[in-house]
Formats: C-alpha cells, structure tokens, sequence
C-alpha cells in the first residue's frame, strides 16, 4: 500500500502544529509526548526502587540486570539478563512464586526467597506496572497504546486518510527487536515504525519530526487511566 498525498499532509500539518479534536470535550488536552515522558520517569522509578532487589537476586543469578512485568493477578516478572536470556516467574494469588529456571541453583533460589519475589510482585502490583490502557487521540484519527510498563504505541485507529498498518513504538529501555526495519534514537528512548505503507516513513524525516509528532498529538485528560493521570500531576508538580 502506498501513502497518499491526503494522509501525508495531514502528518506534515501534525509536525508542524496541533491536533484538532474531532469534538469539544470537557477535560484538559494532555500531550502524548508528556505521557511519554510520564512513562519514562515511571520506569526510572522503578528501576530505583527494584535495584536493591536487583542485587540480591544478583548473588545468584549475576548477569540480571532488569526486572519488569507483564501482567498481574498472576502477575510475570520477567529478569533480563544482560545476554537477553530471560527468567519467568509467576507470581501466584496465594503469594508463592513459580517459574522457569535456568538451573537447580536457581529453582533452589526462587523457592527459598518467596518473601523476596513477594515484595517485588506486591509492589508491580500496587504501581500498576503490569496494567495496559488504549486511548484515542483527540482527532480519533490516533490510538495511543500502552501494553506494558515501559513500550507503547501510537497508531492509525480510524482515520478516513489511510488503510493499511502503521504502528509507531517506542520503547524507553531500548530493547526492540530487530523486526522493526527503522529506529530512531531519541530522548524518550528508542522508536521502531512497524508498517506497510510504502512511503510512510519518510514523513519523519528526523528525530525532531517524530519529537514534534508527539507533542502535538493529544488526549483528554479524563480518558487517562487515573494512576496514570496521578502519575502526570505529580511528576508536573515536582
């Protein structure tokens, strides 16, 4: 599929200046890129908080580097290694926590520190860094995606201009993968186009073009799940 000249001035007018909602909403616009750069500071937290953690589990296991979750209720915690290996583990409703080991030495781990992988999930869960919310954009001509703690997108949701596939990801702790055919290192992290709309990625020329991209590209604040919308005004009260 090829971008047309409707769609692609539509992008360029983005870049260049502030979306338009489709209707009027009570409710604050919020950026797209402050959500981001709330996700961010929510990560660094985050990695603050869990490094304690980190070192301890460090004396087993020396090469895990980071700890992050994928869902709750059970809730996985997934330790990266810093070879990209990974270690499941399953937190269960009961407290105890399962998973797939590398080694006896590591099962004999898991299962003689359950108060230590407790805390770790107990806190996952309190902060909500397992949950996921989706979330149009003012035009709804954009969904903004979060599916884990620190990767989102933002993409086509029903806009008129275009059919096809298009999905800008970013990704704060750099760990996309290499399906992704451009990626764009910025200062909220590391941003992957995933499309197949030939011509699409030539409209972000830049960094700064997908920078501007973000910023002008709005929700209400209203549609935000509210730890996240808590989590907005404290970082903007800091």
């Amino acid at each position: 599929m090829v971008i047309n000249s409707s769609f692609k001035n539509y992008v360029n007018s983005l870049i260049k200046g502030d979306e338009v909602p489709s209707e009027i909403k009570k409710g604050e616009l919020i950026s797209v890129y402050y959500i981001l750069e709330v996700l961010k500071e929510k990560e660094k937290r985050k990695e603050h908080i869990l490094a304690p953690y980190v070192e301890e589990i460090k004396k087993v296991l020396p090469n895990v580097e980071h700890i992050y979750y994928k869902m709750h209720n059970p809730i996985y915690m997934i330790l990266e290694d810093n070879e990209k290996r990974n270690i499941v583990l399953k937190y269960l409703k009961n407290g105890k926590t399962i998973g797939t080991f590398l080694d006896k030495e590591t099962e004999d781990f898991i299962l003689h520190n359950q108060n230590l992988f407790r805390e770790i999930a107990l806190y996952g869960i309190i902060n909500k860094y397992g949950d996921s919310f989706k979330i149009n954009t003012v035009s709804n001509a954009f969904e903004l995606k979060v599916f884990k703690d620190f990767i989102g997108w933002v993409k086509i949701s029903n806009s008129p201009l275009i059919k096809g596939n298009f999905n800008l990801t970013w990704d704060t702790n750099f760990t996309l993968d290499s399906k992704f055919k451009t990626n764009i290192f910025g200062d909220l992290g590391m941003n992957g186009f995933d499309t197949d709309i030939i011509g699409l990625k030539n409209v972000f020329s830049n960094t700064n073009d997908l920078l501007d991209f973000y910023k002008h590209l709005y929700v209400y604040n209203h549609d935000l799940p509210k730890y996240l919308e808590e989590e907005y005004r404290r970082i903007r009260t800091k």
